[in-house]
């Protein structure tokens, strides 16, 4: 019993320089406080430092990539905007111009492809170089106007008034031109269904006559 007493004695005494306060009861047990060496705190500072290094260079690169990402698209549709310009060949937006009068000035910047031309009045204009397609333009009127290889294709043409107008060649594939008046129209080069052609209204020029809006 002394002997134990003389161990843990000699023990607390030495444990001092470790722990904040002696307890012969946690000494008995092997319990002891442990104060961290001095070179502790510059290990994990080192750890920290390293740590916020590699989170920025993560942020920086996932920055970068961002940012390279939105130029791309930025540039992919520029590029398709551009293309569908080119591709068109005139100022964008259909034109409205519902039972309006129409002159060769007020074509240089119409979009006439799909347009709404309901009752409009477009007589003796030249419209080559233009495109009806798929336009909206029943009761329009085209007297002596040149039509000739414009692209109508799927438009809507009933009752329109083709009057003594160049229809050479013109693609008229899939128009509708229920009552349409083709009266001393040029219709050479225009290959329509027995069907559609019934429709038509009014008799087209001779093939050998002289349509003045050919000219």
């Amino acid at each position: 019993m002394v002997g134990l007493v003389v161990v843990v004695a000699v023990a607390g005494g030495r444990s001092r320089r470790y722990c904040a306060g002696w307890n012969p009861v946690r000494l008995a047990w092997g319990s002891c406080c442990h104060r961290p060496s001095r070179s502790e705190p510059h290990v994990r500072g080192r750890d920290t430092l390293l740590e916020l290094k590699r989170r920025t260079w993560l942020a920086v690169s996932a920055v970068v990539v961002g940012a390279a990402v939105v130029v791309v698209l930025l540039w992919q549709v520029h590029a398709l905007g551009f293309l569908r310009s080119r591709s068109s060949g005139q100022t964008s937006g259909s034109a409205d111009l519902v039972g309006r009068t129409v002159t060769q000035t007020m074509l240089k910047g119409l979009n006439l492809r799909g347009a709404t031309l309901s009752g409009t009045k477009l007589d003796h204009l030249s419209l080559t170089g233009k495109s009806l397609d798929g336009a909206i333009a029943p009761g329009s009127s085209f007297i002596g106007s040149d039509l000739r290889k414009v692209p109508m294709r799927g438009a809507e043409l009933p009752g329109a008034d083709f009057t003594e107008a160049c229809l050479r060649y013109a693609d008229l594939a899939g128009a509708e031109l229920n009552g349409a008046n083709i009266t001393g129209a040029d219709i050479t080069g225009i290959n329509l269904p027995t069907s559609v052609r019934k429709t038509l209204v009014g008799k087209p020029a001779s093939p050998r006559a002289n349509v003045r809006s050919c000219h």
